[in-house]
């Protein structure tokens, strides 16, 4: 970064890092809007708050009092307020219904994995996520895919559960197990 670029960084009240090659800045009229490495600013709009950088394409943001995600173009979707999210992983975003049940958005918020689960964890490590079922005996995690198929459907012990996930991770990392 040039000594010019980290100067102009002064006119701003607050500054965020750089996320995907743009950076959320407050400007003096209070509102956020996003910078690339050069200062330019990146899109039209001004957002009452960045409540997170962007992640695999979106940011989410707040607009005009309403909190939605915007994606590398700037477009805003609005995400109905009834619902709690989570930043997107791999695509897709965790998010908790009004019934408490959790369930995944894609990127332009539609629902493609229903809200029926008790508790999800995000797509972290690529294609699968581990998710709590109420079942007849309790709650029961399973492993599901993008898709919301159970890739297992017989109770997942401690012992496999820790090792498929190292394995996920040392996989998308590049290591070897």
């Amino acid at each position: 970064m040039s000594i010019q670029f980290l100067t102009s960084l002064l006119q701003y009240r607050e500054i965020s890092h750089f996320s995907e090659g743009v950076m959320a800045v407050k400007n003096n009229n209070g509102k956020w809007i996003f910078i690339d490495k050069n200062g330019n600013k990146q899109f039209c709009l001004e957002f009452d708050d960045v409540v997170h950088n962007f992640r695999d394409g979106l940011a989410r943001v707040k607009f005009n009092g309403e909190i939605g995600v915007i994606d590398t173009t700037g477009k805003f979707y609005q995400l109905p307020n009834k619902f709690k999210y989570a930043a997107f992983f791999n695509g897709l975003a965790c998010v908790e219904s009004e019934n408490g049940k959790f369930g995944f958005i894609d990127k332009t918020c539609n629902f493609v994995i229903p809200a029926i689960y008790e508790y999800v964890e995000e797509f972290y490590y690529g294609d699968y996520a581990l998710v709590t079922v109420k079942g007849l005996l309790g709650n029961q995690e399973k492993i599901i895919d993008k898709q919301g198929r159970i890739m297992f459907p017989n109770k997942i012990s401690d012992k496999f559960k820790n090792n498929m996930y190292e394995r996920i991770h040392s996989f998308n990392y590049g290591t070897k197990q």
